[in-house]
């Protein structure tokens, strides 16, 4: 009988010291509350400073929700001692795993979530414990299906999840922290409710699941869209096992039937082979039109700006492939009895790598693409060209007219134009982190370069954060839907726009951005055309880089276009493409230069 006594007397005294532990003294739980709110803020501000720190405060987070988990007085007891015993176990491991990777994190949050999901499911279902309420088992259920999905969605947009997941356990955080805060100020005993709450807690609890479920559903469904191919390369981009030794050979041609290929004109694409920067031969493919007449046609050697990093995103592949790539003006073009020589760049739609604002090996491409348009039987072009380039382009433009006359003397080079160029490449790159969109074209910058020149490391210059952002974005077309996944990982960086732990202006890679620079020889019709409301590659940077032209006694013919951006001078109809028609007709025809220079 004693024994007895004594078993329920300590049963009733642990009982006891659970319930005072799991109740919390109220400064103890005031004071993790806001510690939780000033963890959660922490992260919100600086998500991606670096991967270790983020991974201290997420498991200094963890425990503390751990914590907080014990005195979540919703739950069942066993659920929440479970509840806080994964999250401290969790926050232990990242502090105490200094080596944890991004890509271990994110699978372990996926794996997570999926799990979490899996156990809300079937909660929903049980029939042990107390009885549940019909919209508590739909609470559940859909909450479970949210779960998974957005574990689904966590492990597929790999890139955006390290930042999503930071700054949504920040907020997490922050509103658990708020909410211990609140009730235990409140006290600890909430009153009863009112008649007629019951239904609309009932309802608001059915709503938020629901609302979850549909978040949830829609983002899997959007992943699933934006991370499919939008096209596809073909055996026509592939190299044969052998290729010419020379730059500037036609490897291979065939019709090409597109609804933008004006009538009055056929086109073809080709492949062809080219020069990277070390004199190594590569192979690249690009599209050529002409008049379908059998006169001999000069040629416009063109130069597209920026329409991704990968094999895919070749203008050439695309639906649209001339609009794609900029090129408007395509009727006008043909109307004057001209041809077109469009590259796509080595490592669009062909191996890559791809040499983004490498300015000889652009240059080359372009150059060799004309080359080997003069090879066509099935037209006449000619060997007398007038090249015009945007943006990227514009970059490729300016060092094609640098380059011509000792890489391709038998090209009759007549001048070139350079839309909304990319120039001062290390002032471009330093300002792309504020400008919408910059960081998916750092990524590409820095991609280019680091697989160009041995001396370029990414992890020298990216935050170990941000890392996994800055591999994945070159995989995604600017005009494809999966380039919907980069937009939303840029905007998840709102308060941290910045990928770089070191200035990129510094060391190597600035080095090399300095190298390629583009610097045009007179003797040349050159002209720079600036949108001046250019929101990409700031007027003043293209002003400036035409100073330094001008005072180096280059001879420019420097147009400013008032109410115009990046892009809307190359619109086929506008008067600036009129002006560039009849520059480039003067060209050909030897006609008088107007430099601007002072």
């Amino acid at each position: 009988m004693d024994g007895w006594r004594y078993e329920v007397g300590f049963s009733a005294k642990r009982a006891l010291v659970v319930r005072r532990f799991e109740a919390g003294p109220r400064p103890l739980r005031i004071g993790i509350g806001v510690a939780a709110i000033i963890g959660g803020l922490l992260v919100i501000v600086r998500p991606t400073t670096s991967l270790d720190l983020l991974a201290v405060l997420i498991g200094i987070g963890a425990i503390l929700e751990g914590v907080l988990a014990l005195w979540e007085t919703a739950a069942s007891r066993r659920w929440r001692i479970i509840t806080a015993i994964l999250w401290v176990a969790t926050g232990v491991v990242l502090l105490t795993i200094p080596w944890l990777t991004v890509w271990v994190l994110i699978v372990v949050v996926s794996l997570g979530l999926i799990v979490v999901g899996v156990a809300r499911i079937m909660q929903a279902f049980r029939q042990r414990g107390r009885p549940r309420s019909l919209d508590e088992r739909i609470s559940s259920a859909t909450l479970g299906v949210a779960a998974i999905g957005f574990g689904v969605v966590a492990f597929v947009w790999r890139d955006a999840s390290m930042i999503i997941l930071g700054v949504v356990f920040a907020f997490w955080l922050i509103i658990t922290g708020v909410d211990t805060v609140w009730t235990t100020v409140r006290g600890s005993r909430r009153k009863p409710p009112r008649s007629g709450s019951g239904f609309l807690r009932r309802f608001l609890r059915s709503l938020i699941a629901a609302v979850a479920v549909i978040a949830a559903i829609a983002t899997t469904i959007g992943t699933v869209i934006a991370t499919r191919d939008s096209v596809v390369t073909d055996v026509f981009y592939a190299a044969p096992r052998d290729i010419p030794d020379e730059p500037g050979q036609l490897i291979r041609s065939e019709p090409f039937e597109n609804p933008e290929v004006p009538s009055g004109a056929r086109a073809w694409r080709i492949l062809y082979t080219t020069n990277d920067g070390n004199g190594d031969v590569r192979v690249a493919s690009a599209l050529v039109a002409a008049p379908d007449d059998d006169l001999l046609h000069p040629s416009i050697t063109w130069g597209h700006g920026t329409t991704g990093y990968a094999p895919t995103c070749a203008p050439s592949l695309q639906e649209r492939p001339f609009k794609s790539g900029g090129m408007f003006a395509l009727n006008q073009i043909i109307a004057e009895g001209w041809a077109l020589v469009a590259t796509d760049y080595p490592g669009l739609g062909t191996a890559g790598p791809n040499p983004y604002l490498v300015g000889r090996d652009s240059a080359y491409a372009m150059l060799d693409a004309t080359r080997a348009a003069t090879q066509l039987t099935e037209t006449r072009i000619s060997r007398s060209t007038v090249i015009w380039g945007h943006s990227q382009g514009g970059h490729a433009a300016l060092w094609a007219s640098q380059v011509a006359a000792d890489y391709a003397p038998e090209l009759y080079v007549y001048g070139t134009a350079a839309i909304s160029p990319a120039v001062d490449l290390t002032g471009l790159v330093d300002s792309l982190s504020m400008k919408l969109g910059g960081a998916v074209l750092e990524s590409f910058v820095l991609t280019s370069y680091s697989e160009r020149y041995d001396d370029v490391r990414i992890r020298d210059y990216v935050r170990p954060g941000s890392d996994f952002a800055m591999r994945a974005y070159p995989q995604r077309c600017l005009a494809g839907p999966e380039m919907l996944v980069s937009v939303a990982s840029v905007a998840a960086r709102f308060a941290d726009p910045s990928f770089f732990k070191v200035d990129p202006r510094t060391g190597p890679l600035g080095a090399r951005l300095r190298e390629n620079n583009p610097e045009p020889v007179s003797g040349r019709g050159l002209m720079i055309v600036t949108g001046m409301e250019d929101a990409l590659i700031s007027p003043a940077l293209q002003k400036s880089y035409v100073d330094k032209l001008c005072k180096a006694g280059v001879s420019v013919d420097y147009r400013q276009r008032k109410k115009s951006d990046h892009i809307s001078m190359l619109y086929g109809n506008t008067d600036f493409m009129r002006d560039l028609i009849a520059w480039t007709d003067d060209r050909f025809h030897y006609g008088p230069t107007t430099p601007t220079c002072n």
